[in-house]
C-alpha cells in the first residue's frame, strides 16, 4: 500500500459525492468541527436565554395569580362582613320598629313587622322583575 492508492481511493470517495453535493467545493467541506460546535454553542446558549425568560415570566404571572387571589378572598371577606352588618342592621330595624309600635299603638293589635315586609317584598320582587 504505498500512498498513490490512498490518494486514488480519496478521489474515487469525492468523486463518488460530488453527483450528491451537487456544486459544493470538495476541497471545502460544508461543515467543521469548530464550525458545528460553535452553532451547538450558540444554539445552547440561545436555547437557555430563552428559558430563562419562560421561567423570569412564568414566576411572575404565579406571583400576579398569588396577588390576585389574595386579593379576590380580601374582597370576599369585605363581602361577608359587610352582608353580617347588613344583617345586624336589619335585625336592629326590625327591632326598634317593634318597639316603637308597642310604644305608639300599646297592647293593641298593631300590623307586625312581618306583614309589612312581606307586602313590601312582594312589591319589591314585582319592580325588580319589571327593571330586569
Amino acid at each position: 500500500m504505498d500512498g498513490s492508492e490512498t490518494q486514488i481511493s480519496y478521489q474515487n470517495d469525492s468523486q463518488t459525492t460530488a453527483p450528491i453535493m451537487g456544486t459544493v467545493d470538495t476541497q471545502h467541506p460544508m461543515y467543521t468541527v469548530p464550525g458545528i460546535l460553535h452553532f451547538l454553542q450558540h444554539e445552547w446558549t440561545r436555547f437557555e436565554i430563552e428559558r430563562q425568560q419562560w421561567e423570569t415570566e412564568r414566576a411572575e404571572l404565579q406571583a400576579r395569580i398569588a396577588f390576585l387571589q389574595g386579593e379576590r378572598q380580601g374582597q370576599e371577606n369585605l363581602k361577608t362582613a359587610l352582608v353580617r352588618r347588613i344583617k345586624m342592621l336589619e335585625y336592629a330595624l326590625k327591632q326598634e320598629r317593634l318597639k316603637y309600635n308597642q310604644l305608639k299603638y300599646g297592647s293593641e293589635t298593631a300590623p307586625t313587622e312581618d306583614q309589612k315586609s312581606s307586602s313590601n317584598e312582594g312589591q319589591t320582587s314585582n319592580t325588580a322583575f319589571d327593571e330586569g
